[in-house]
Order: structure tokens, then C-alpha cells, then sequence
């Protein structure tokens, strides 16, 4: 998701699409922010007990 928004971006400013960059923008914003939630939620390997 993260990568077909990043390339829409590029677009949209290559074609002055002055609102679908804000839109645009905001969305990466949420997905990267959401992207460190959950990698913060993943156990690092090793922590886990085994058996």
C-alpha cells in the first residue's frame, strides 16, 4: 500500500494535483505511522521462550 501511494504521490506532483498531494501525503503519514505501531507490537526474535 505504502509503495502504490508513495508512486500516486510522485504523480500528483508531476501533474500539480495540488489536492490529491495533500490527500496523498496524509494517507503515507497514517500508513508509515501505523507500520511502527505494529512493528513495535512483533516480539524480537529471541524474547520468546521455547517449548
Amino acid at each position: 500500500m505504502t509503495s502504490n501511494a508513495t508512486a500516486r504521490l510522485a504523480e500528483a506532483k508531476d501533474r500539480a494535483w495540488l489536492g490529491e498531494v495533500a490527500a496523498l501525503e496524509e494517507s503515507l503519514k497514517h500508513l508509515r505511522q501505523r507500520r511502527a505501531e505494529a512493528e513495535q507490537q512483533l516480539p524480537i526474535s529471541g524474547d520468546q521462550p521455547v517449548g
